[in-house]
């Protein structure tokens, strides 16, 4: 575990609120940082979204919300988008030496720990989309994040320690509502006697969905910061850090391009308020529509003091910005969706985050909206619960966490690719498994190995949510570059099961899979 300590990262003057003109070209900027590289893959059959309009009864925000008839996401194409990002950030022709590049030197090796931070900050009641049941557009994708598991584990020729990697978020849910975390397709972790829900089990990588308001989550003496450090005591708001980040080398910041009712959009750097005990003490419980007139420094003020809190406590390899899908108007929680399928890596998160703004700008113009920027405080024209971004702003010229101009932007479209894996050959054997596939037999798993023809095993195993085995097939063996599963939707004693939810786990050559089987996929084949 890494040295736990308090850290000071807040300004010493966080930034006054009227600051001059600010532009998201970088060339008439303020900020005198040479742009940054972000690289925006595009591929227009990677997911689909359908939406049809919601009930006229808006959200406690007054916005009316876009119904999800359904969203689909293509594993395959994910992937390529992953793999094709960090390859042409670094100008690395090999995924694992890509990602090794990423790293500081003596980085990384058999010890090196990597924490993932995913972003579940979604849902208000089940009115219009029940996030239990329907896949959130603006949510984490398991195949976005299985996609970064499997390019971190082609390190060192393959040898990388898939247990090495934790992926986490603070889940701020009742236990009903963790079914959102298996909708978007993460097995199952269950609470154990402290309340804390953390599966560290061999063979695949670590899950942590963080409660942070149990006192036995965060040790007392984790690491801390001030949010607000030059405002009175009682506005400073003290945090926490979770062992998530600090018990880990180096992070990876995934977030999702949505709009936000009191920064303007939630994006990476505001994806670290889930890495901390205490973050509504920045802007207090009360609703403070007029951020402007709150006695509270507010997310605006204190989102780049986050960011670099937990910079300093773990270095981020790496931002991710999940624009597959988002949210344009309403966010965070709800709102009106975009689809634009596409995928966004850089070092620099006031550039990704930059990134994010200028597509939801693009969205709420399609959509009649006003637009957001970076140089005004409050809320623009159309009001509440839009508002104007400038963190973006106190980011670049106060913190000096990175550059907002666009001017490093390299967009890449892969919509014309072969929808085919690129399975490496390296020390360890490699396999990617797709999503379950319903057939006339019942479900099916297609399994992709590379051209190497060494022999594969394979184990699989059906278990209810609480791990208790429904069904387990014998051990099979392959020299083949693919490979099929079935199941046939019987237990062990060759009876129909009932209609729930089910964890097909994989074992393949010592590594694990799993893949969640949704209530309706059951006792449906044709």
């Amino acid at each position: 575990m890494k040295r736990r300590q308090f850290l000071q990262s807040g300004a010493k003057a966080l930034m006054a609120a009227n600051m001059g003109p600010f532009i998201l070209t970088g060339k008439a900027s303020l900020f005198s940082g040479a742009s940054s590289h972000i690289i925006s893959v595009v591929d227009h059959l990677a997911s689909s979204l359908q939406t049809i309009p919601g009930s006229q009864s808006p959200n406690r925000d007054g916005v009316v919300l876009n119904k999800v008839v359904d969203y689909t996401v293509n594993r395959v194409r994910v992937s390529n988008m992953v793999d094709t990002a960090v390859k042409k950030l670094t100008g690395k022709e090999n995924v694992g030496k890509a990602w090794e590049s990423l790293f500081p030197a003596g980085h990384p090796n058999k010890d090196t720990t990597i924490s993932v931070k995913l972003n579940f900050s979604y849902g208000e009641g089940p009115e219009i989309n029940d996030w239990s049941d329907t896949i959130c557009p603006y949510g984490p994708k398991v195949a976005l994040t299985d996609a970064i598991v499997a390019g971190l584990t082609q390190m060192l020729d393959g040898t990388f320690p898939i247990e090495n990697i934790l992926l986490y978020d603070a889940i701020y849910l009742s236990d009903d509502r963790m079914k959102y975390t298996l909708r978007q397709g993460y097995r199952p972790v269950i609470r154990n006697d402290m309340g804390i829900r953390k599966d560290l089990a061999r063979g695949t990588y670590g899950l942590h969905w963080v409660a942070a308001r149990n006192g036995k989550e965060i040790p007392a003496d984790a690491p801390q910061f001030l949010a607000a450090p030059d405002f009175p005591e009682k506005y400073q708001a003290p945090q926490r850090i979770i062992p998530a980040v600090y018990e880990n080398d180096f992070m990876i910041n995934v977030a999702n391009a949505k709009t936000h009712r009191a920064s303007g959009v939630t994006g990476v750097m505001k994806n670290t308020y889930g890495c901390t005990d205490n973050p509504v003490a920045t802007h207090g419980n009360t609703e403070w529509r007029d951020a402007l007139s709150s006695p509270f420094a507010g997310t605006r003020k204190c989102i780049p003091v986050f960011y670099k809190a937990i910079q300093e406590q773990t270095p981020c390899i790496l931002n991710v910005m999940d624009a597959l899908a988002g949210v344009y108007h309403g966010g965070p929680l709800s709102g009106q969706v975009f689809g634009e399928n596409a995928l966004a890596v850089s070092r620099d998160p006031v550039a990704l985050d930059s990134y994010a703004l200028a597509l939801i700008n693009k969205h709420r113009k399609q959509n009649n909206y006003s637009v957001l920027n970076t140089t005004e405080e409050g809320r623009p024209a159309d009001g509440y619960p839009n508002a104007h971004a400038p963190f973006l702003r106190y980011a670049a010229e106060i913190h000096n966490l990175g550059s907002p101009s666009m001017d490093g932007l390299e967009v890449i479209d892969r919509t014309s690719s072969t929808e085919e894996y690129n399975v490496p050959q390296l020390d360890i054997n490699q396999a990617r498994i797709s999503d379950v596939v319903r057939d006339k037999a019942g479900s099916r798993l297609d399994l992709f190995f590379d051209n190497s023809k060494r022999q594969h095993t394979i184990e699989s195993r059906v278990e209810d949510l609480e791990g208790n085995l429904v069904w387990s097939d014998k051990t099979r063996s392959t020299r083949s570059s693919t490979y099929s599963l079935s199941w046939d939707q019987q237990n062990e004693y060759k009876r129909e099961v009932k209609k729930d939810w089910y964890i097909w786990n994989i074992t393949v050559d010592g590594r694990r899979y799993s893949r969640v089987i949704h209530e309706k996929e059951i006792g449906s084949n044709g």
